[in-house]
């Protein structure tokens, strides 16, 4: 066990010991500076600012559309399943409110009514 630790210890100082010859990289002046710029420039890029950039998100686009084609839907699979009572009930209120304010009557009714 002591021997297979030495052996590792050695393993160590020898690659450390090579490194030692080694220079650093050196880089264009202007190379930190164009990083920053580029790294903000992209996080700038990626936080909408406003509501309607974030709606306007193509995954935010995507989902409130098949939200919504859920939503109709249901709303049309609720409406078709209605007892046929309530259905004419339905039809007799929207005859009372078109009655009311004569959708049914042409244009040219009132003209000869008078």
């Amino acid at each position: 066990m002591m021997k297979h630790k030495n052996h590792i210890d050695e393993q160590i100082e020898k690659t450390l010991n090579s490194l030692e010859g080694i220079q650093s990289a050196e880089t264009d002046p202007y190379f930190l500076s164009r990083l920053k710029a580029r790294m903000e420039k992209e996080s700038t890029s990626n936080n909408p600012e406003g509501i309607w950039e974030f709606l306007l998100q193509p995954r935010m686009s995507l989902s409130i559309a098949c939200f919504l084609i859920i939503v109709n839907i249901g709303l049309l699979i609720w409406s078709t399943n209605k007892p046929a009572a309530q259905q004419k009930n339905r039809t007799a209120l929207l005859e009372m409110v078109a009655s009311d304010y004569a959708l049914n009557a042409s244009p040219y009714q009132e003209l000869y009514d008078e």
